[in-house]
């Protein structure tokens, strides 16, 4: 999709930031397209397609008490685009202050990468009507479940690919292929003139990992259903279990804390409590980044779950 092959570009904003004057630099280049659909019975509500490319450049800029940063991105990648931007980076990274704990990682760096799973190239050959036919099959199951079912706010389905390549001027380029894909289903349930709604979503890397629709459907319709009918309970100390959709949105909080960025920075309150217990021994979080097939998300996938659980 880029005017030049992805290590050409990112190596040619690598060189170009160099040549203006920067001390270092690093350059990450996305190219992603991707198509969601939604359906509302039987009938399609929208279908869109998309195709996005991006370059962020970061430049730093040597000072006697730290580096000076700064980064920009753009999506025209023309080599005179590419040009421009590098050189109008490192010159916004000499007015900003300088920074002691800017600066490109130490080495060593892989020299593999290893197969994380995160990507199958045959579910590009899926095409659109297809994965229409998975929101169809998923409404209808949550419309099927039960008479109470009456409407919906729809089911959607979604499919991003992405190839990642990232590089800086200490000598490191690596380059991967990223794909996720997801079912979403939103039932209202109706009963003695109340109504209530509520939802359920699959997502994977893979579209063979993912629910099935059929499964989809009618869970996101009991999920509806349980909530008719609902009573406000009186205050009280009582133990609480959070199921899976709501147990994410808690630790998210404590995984921004432990986060590397903030780490380093010495910006959490976690930043010198490696080794030792900070909650109830019960319980333990492994953050496994070289799980094949994990949901380790991006920015824009992060985005998307965050869309279906704000829906709840």
């Amino acid at each position: 999709m880029s005017v030049e092959a992805p290590r050409d570009t990112v190596e040619r904003a690598i060189d170009r930031a160099r040549r203006a004057g920067a001390s270092a630099v690093d350059a990450v280049l996305i190219e992603s397209d991707s198509v969601e659909a939604r359906v509302r019975a039987a009938e399609i509500d929208f279908v869109t397609q998309a195709r996005e490319r991006i370059l962020g450049i970061r430049a730093l800029v040597a000072g006697k008490h730290g580096a000076r940063s700064a980064s920009t991105s753009t999506s025209d990648l023309s080599p005179e685009a590419v040009d421009r931007m590098a050189a109008e980076t490192t010159t916004l990274a000499r007015a900003t202050a300088e920074d002691p704990t800017a600066g490109l990682p130490d080495d060593p760096f892989a020299t593999e990468i290893p197969d994380l799973a995160l990507f199958d190239p045959a579910d590009r050959d899926v095409d659109v009507e297809t994965r229409i036919q998975d929101a169809r099959a998923a409404e209808a199951a949550a419309r099927g479940a039960d008479p109470r079912i009456d409407n919906s706010e729809g089911s959607q389905v979604g499919s991003s690919f992405s190839h990642v390549a990232y590089g800086n001027s200490a000598g490191f380029f690596g380059e991967y292929d990223t794909a996720i894909h997801s079912l979403f289903s939103e039932p209202v349930a109706k009963s003695n003139g109340g109504l209530q709604r509520d939802y359920w979503y699959t997502i994977a890397r893979r579209l063979s990992d993912l629910e099935q629709p059929t499964s989809v459907g009618r869970r996101a319709a009991e999920r509806a259903l349980r909530r008719l009918g609902a009573k406000r309970v009186q205050t009280s100390e009582a133990s609480v279990i959070f199921d899976a959709v709501t147990a994410p949105s808690l630790l998210g909080h404590l995984i921004g804390c432990v986060n590397g960025y903030s780490v380093y920075r010495q910006t959490s309150y976690l930043a010198d409590k490696l080794g030792e217990t900070i909650a109830t021994e019960s319980m333990t979080v492994i953050d496994d980044g070289i799980r094949p097939g994990g949901l380790g998300l991006s920015n824009r996938e992060r985005n998307l779950v965050a869309s279906f659980d704000d829906l709840g």
